[in-house]
């Protein structure tokens, strides 16, 4: 599927849910270009469990403190960290100490992330992930 497809499926998805969802009272409704690029940054390799971890605990985190409980390359940690502070998600906080010191904490922003990981959860209560998986058809 090309990455034009995918848009557009991604906007037909989105197009749907809005019809199903009626806007929450003083909170203004987002454009449909924006949904779609929060959809793609958080479809992110690893992109959602880094916001899970940081939900779970703000920090702040060291680097390698992220990697290991995580089980992330470092290569691939390195770029959402930069992502998330990027987007204001995150706060990099850099020490002049030897050796150097860096530190991630989640931003409000991010922490507002919490009903999303809410709402996963209610849903995988609600189906289990193990029985979706399993009624998925197998890709070829």
């Amino acid at each position: 599927m090309s990455q034009h497809e995918r848009e557009a499926d991604w906007s037909g998805l989105l197009s749907d849910i809005d019809a199903q969802i009626p806007p929450a009272e003083g909170v203004p409704e987002a454009r449909s270009n924006e949904k779609s690029d929060l959809l793609t940054f958080l479809g992110s390799a690893y992109m959602l469990k880094v916001l899970h971890e940081f939900v779970l605990d703000p920090g702040p985190w060291r680097f390698n403190e992220l990697r290991e409980r995580l089980d992330v390359p470092p290569t691939t940690l390195t770029n959402r960290l930069k992502e998330l502070t990027d987007a204001g998600l995150v706060v990099r906080e850099s020490y002049d100490e030897i050796p150097p010191r860096v530190e991630y904490t989640a931003t409000e922003k991010l922490l507002d992330f919490r009903p999303v990981f809410g709402c996963l959860g209610i849903w995988v209560e609600k189906h289990g992930w193990e029985e979706v998986r399993s009624e998925a058809p197998e890709e070829s």
